[in-house]
C-alpha cells in the first residue's frame, strides 16, 4: 500500500478538480435518493411466514377466485357502551379463554342487538362504489349463495327463511335410485315460539337463539367456525333451547355435555369480502404494493403516525393509469373499507385481518423518524465533547452526509437500471437495511481518526496543507488497510449463515481468517436452528465439498425428526410448534448418503 502516497499527491495536486468531481458526484447521486428510501415493501424481502406463504398461494394458484379479504369483529366492553364511531381494540371484551363464552351481552357477538350492527356493517360494504367488483360467495354454512359480502347476519337471514340446504330436502342416489333426503333441521317448527325471519321487527333473541342452536348441530361445525375459540354453549335456565353445557364437538356427537336450557356464546366473528381480481385490475388496482403508485396515508398523532387512507375511487384509479401513471393500492382500499365499516362500531369493533402489512410497516417506520433525530442529536453532542469545536463537529458530520447520499444513491441507481435492464442489481434484504447504520459507524470512526491526525500534525508547527497531506496518506493507508478483507483477522469468532446460499469458497475464506463457520436452516415453525453443520478447518470443508450434490448444503446435524416427501422436507418434533404433526416446509431437499441436506429451492 505504500502507493497511496501517489494517491494523496494526485488529490493534492488537482485538489480544485477533486472538489468539483466530489460536488458532482454527490449531485448526481440526489437523483437517487428518493428511489433508494421508497415505502418499505415485505414483498421485496421474500420473508417467510405461514400468512405470508398463505396470501402468495392464494394470488398465485387462485387467481381466477378472486381476493379474500376477511374482517374480524369483536364484541365491546359493556362497561364503554356511550355513542356510535371506531371502537378501539382496547375496548373489546378480555379474552376469557378456550371455549369458555361471555356473559354479557346474552350470546356475545350472537345477541339480536349485535347482530343488527353486524348487518348495517355489511351494508355499508354493499353500498360501497367499489361493491361493482365484488364477486360470488356461498355460504359454508347454508350453501346459500351471496354476492361478495359474507356475514354472520347473511346466515341466519337465510336459515330463518328456510332457504337453505339444511331446511331442505334434497336427493341423494343410491345404487341405481335417486331417494329424498329429509332436511337436517327446520325454521317451520320453532315450539313456543312463531318462526319470523330475522328482518322481522318482532324477532326476540328467542328467535336467534334457537336459530343458532339448530346451524350449529346440523352444519357439521361450519357455523361454529365462524365463531372465536371462546364460542360455548352457556347455561340459562330461562332459555328455550337445550344443548351442550361443557361439551366438545366429536364428529357429529357431543363428548362430556350436559344437555341444559343456555345458549350460544363467543366473542367474535367474520365478515369475509371477495373481490373480483380480474374487474379489479381493469379499473387500475393492484394487489401489488410495489407495482403501486405511491400515497401519502398518514396523518401525524403526537410524535407517531396513524394510518388514513386517502381517497381512492375505481374511477380516478382506472383514469390514472389511462394517463400513464401505476395503479392504486388495494391496501389503501381495504383499510378505507375498514374506516368506513367503523363509522357503525357501538357494541362492536372491526379490525382487518392480515391485509395492508405495506401501510403498517411504513407507519411504524415513520413513526420512528423522531428517533433518528434524536440520534443525530446525540451524536452532533458527543462529537463537540469529544472535538470541543463546532468547526471540527462539522467537517465530521459532512463527512457523514456524503457518505450516506453516496451509499443511498448507489443504491437507489442500482434499483433504476436494474428495472431498466430487467435485472435485480440491487436486492432488498434486512441486511441492506444495516448499511446506513454500518456507514454511520465506519464514517464516524474514520473522520474522527483523519481528523485528529490533521490536529496532531497542525500541533507540532506543520502547514495546514502539510497536515492534511500527511493525514491523508498515512490514515487514508491505515483505513484501506483495516476495511480490507485480506487483513482481516477472526480467531475465535463463530459465524453463522443462513436464509441465502452459501458457496463453499465463502466459507473457505472465511475459516482462513481463523474463525469457524456454521452453515444452518432454520424456520418460524420450527425455530432458528433446526440442522446444521460446523466447519472448524479447511480440511472439513474440502471433504464436504467433494461429495456435495446441487444445491447449497444446510447441515447433517439435525434437531428434529425429518423425511423427504415428494422431493420437500417435512418435519416434525419439540422445537416444532406442529409438535408430532408432520410438518410441510415447502423446501426442495436432496440428501446424500452422508445424511446431509443440501436445499434446492423452493416449491410453491
Amino acid at each position: 500500500m505504500g502507493g497511496f502516497d501517489r494517491v494523496a499527491n494526485l488529490l493534492f495536486e488537482n485538489r480544485k478538480i477533486t472538489h468539483l468531481v466530489v460536488l458532482l458526484m454527490t449531485l448526481l447521486m440526489i437523483p437517487g435518493l428518493p428511489i433508494s428510501l421508497t415505502p418499505a415493501d415485505i414483498e421485496s424481502y421474500d420473508l417467510e411466514s405461514p400468512e405470508l406463504t398463505a396470501a402468495r398461494v392464494i394470488q398465485q394458484d387462485f387467481t381466477g377466485n378472486g381476493i379474500m379479504v376477511g374482517y374480524i369483529y369483536s364484541v365491546r366492553d359493556v362497561n364503554l357502551i356511550h355513542e356510535t364511531g371506531p371502537v378501539g381494540w382496547e375496548e373489546i371484551q378480555p379474552y376469557s379463554g378456550l371455549f369458555s363464552g361471555i356473559e354479557e351481552p346474552a350470546g356475545g357477538i350472537l345477541n339480536l342487538s349485535v347482530l343488527q350492527e353486524l348487518d348495517r356493517k355489511a351494508d355499508r360494504v354493499k353500498n360501497h362504489e367499489i361493491a361493482e367488483n365484488l364477486g360470488p360467495l356461498v355460504s359454508e354454512i347454508t350453501g346459500t349463495p351471496v354476492d361478495g359480502v359474507l356475514s354472520l347476519p347473511d346466515n341466519f337471514r337465510s336459515f330463518m327463511k328456510n332457504e337453505t340446504l339444511l331446511t331442505k330436502p334434497s336427493k341423494e342416489p343410491q345404487g341405481i335410485f335417486i331417494v329424498d333426503i329429509p332436511p337436517e333441521t327446520n325454521w317451520h317448527d320453532c315450539g313456543n315460539l312463531e318462526c319470523l325471519e330475522f328482518d322481522d321487527p318482532n324477532v326476540t333473541q328467542d328467535h336467534i337463539d334457537l336459530a343458532a342452536h339448530r346451524m350449529a348441530n346440523n352444519s357439521d361445525g361450519a357455523f361454529l367456525r365462524w365463531l372465536s375459540n371462546d364460542r360455548a354453549f352457556l347455561p340459562d335456565p330461562d332459555s328455550e333451547v337445550i344443548g351442550p353445557v361443557n361439551g366438545l364437538l366429536q364428529g357429529d356427537s357431543w363428548e362430556g355435555a350436559e344437555w341444559k336450557p343456555g345458549r350460544w356464546s363467543a366473542s367474535s366473528a367474520w365478515m369475509l369480502v371477495q373481490f373480483d381480481r380480474e374487474l379489479m385490475l381493469e379499473d387500475g388496482w393492484t394487489f401489488a404494493w410495489g407495482d403501486a403508485e405511491l400515497e401519502w396515508g398518514y396523518s401525524a398523532n403526537g410524535l407517531s403516525f396513524d394510518s388514513n387512507p386517502p381517497n381512492l375511487t375505481s374511477e380516478s384509479c382506472k383514469s390514472q393509469v389511462s394517463s400513464g401513471g401505476s395503479p392504486c393500492s388495494t391496501e389503501w382500499l381495504f383499510l378505507a373499507l375498514e374506516d368506513e365499516i367503523s363509522e357503525e362500531d357501538s357494541l362492536t369493533n372491526t379490525l382487518l385481518i392480515g391485509e395492508s402489512p405495506n401501510v403498517e410497516v411504513n407507519r411504524e417506520i415513520l413513526s420512528s423518524v423522531w428517533l433518528i433525530a434524536m440520534m443525530g442529536a446525540a451524536i452532533t453532542v458527543l462529537l463537540w465533547i469529544s472535538l470541543r469545536r463546532w468547526t471540527d463537529v462539522a467537517i465530521v458530520g459532512s463527512g457523514l452526509i456524503l457518505s450516506l447520499t453516496w451509499m443511498q444513491g448507489s443504491i437507489g441507481w442500482g434499483l433504476i437500471f436494474g428495472d431498466w435492464a430487467g435485472i435485480e442489481i440491487i436486492q432488498r434484504s434486512q441486511f441492506s437495511n444495516l448499511l446506513p447504520i454500518l456507514i454511520l459507524a465506519l464514517g464516524i470512526d474514520d473522520s474522527l481518526h483523519a481528523l485528529h491526525r490533521y490536529k496532531e500534525e497542525r500541533r507540532s508547527g506543520k502547514s495546514t496543507e502539510t497536515s492534511a497531506y500527511i493525514s491523508i496518506s498515512k490514515v487514508g493507508r491505515a483505513i484501506m488497510l483495516t476495511k480490507a478483507f485480506k487483513n482481516l483477522r477472526l480467531n475465535g469468532i463463530w459465524i453463522t449463515c443462513g436464509s441465502e446460499p452459501v458457496e463453499w469458497e465463502l466459507i473457505i475464506n472465511f475459516i482462513k481468517k481463523g474463525c469457524k463457520f456454521m452453515v444452518n436452516w432454520g424456520m418460524t415453525e420450527v425455530g432458528p436452528c433446526a440442522i446444521n453443520t460446523l466447519f472448524e478447518n479447511i480440511e472439513m470443508v474440502e471433504d464436504y465439498k467433494k461429495r456435495a450434490l446441487k444445491g447449497t448444503l444446510i447441515g447433517n446435524r439435525v434437531y428434529c425428526d425429518t423425511e423427504i416427501k415428494d422431493n420437500t422436507l417435512h418435519v416434525k418434533g419439540e422445537i416444532s410448534v406442529f409438535g408430532n404433526n408432520w410438518f410441510d416446509t415447502k423446501d426442495i431437499i436432496k440428501k446424500n448418503n452422508n445424511n446431509e441436506f443440501y436445499i434446492q429451492g423452493r416449491s410453491r
